[in-house]
């Protein structure tokens, strides 16, 4: 009543919460903070924002006051230097700093954007689950492709992610790309 926090409660093991002996009238109940790691996907009121308006009548019993959470998952790994070609992160080959890798919706969207760090490790946490496109964007100058996730060597692999999985197989591996070269001359004395 009045706007202000009535009563706090903390769920138990099977997630079951109550609050009992109050009057009659109109309520918020919420779930705050939202538990992390895991991404509001129903309230009783029918929208996902971690609170459900509630009206309670006298000697009425509500336990139908539901919130639902799926599990976060997370996207990444590692963009390396493939020194031998071989497609295979073999011992001391060293990661790739500073390659910009862009996360896409099924639709092809653009959902988040980071950047390979100490040893190219990169990282999307927070993600719900579903079927996603991990692209390095661009490719990093002056290697070649030789693996990614799904073999086709196009900058980009598919990706599917189940609740509360950590995908740490998004790997691409580059070759630092070689030069052939020197001089074509008139050999005037011949």
């Amino acid at each position: 009543r009045g706007g202000g926090v009535v009563a706090t409660r903390t769920t138990g093991a099977d997630g079951i919460y109550e609050f009992g002996g109050l009057p009659e009238g109109v309520y918020t109940v919420c779930v705050d903070p939202a538990p992390a790691g895991f991404r509001s996907t129903f309230d009783a009121d029918g929208v996902p924002d971690g609170c459900a308006g509630v009206v309670l009548g006298p000697d009425e019993e509500r336990w139908d006051i539901d919130f639902g959470y799926q599990k976060l998952c997370s996207i990444g790994d590692r963009v390396w230097s493939d020194v031998n070609a071989d497609g295979i992160q073999d011992a001391g080959e060293p990661g790739i700093v500073g390659v910009t890798v862009v996360l896409k919706n099924g639709g092809g969207n653009v959902l988040a954007t980071t950047t390979t760090g100490v040893d190219g490790i990169y990282n999307f946490a927070n993600v719900p689950t579903g079927v996603y496109t991990v692209c390095v964007d661009p490719a990093p100058e002056g290697y070649f492709q030789t693996y990614d996730l799904d073999g086709v060597l196009d900058n980009r692999a598919t990706v599917s992610v189940a609740p509360g999985q950590f995908r740490k197989d998004a790997d691409f591996g580059y070759q630092e790309a070689g030069t052939i070269g020197d001089r074509v001359w008139e050999d005037a004395n011949v």
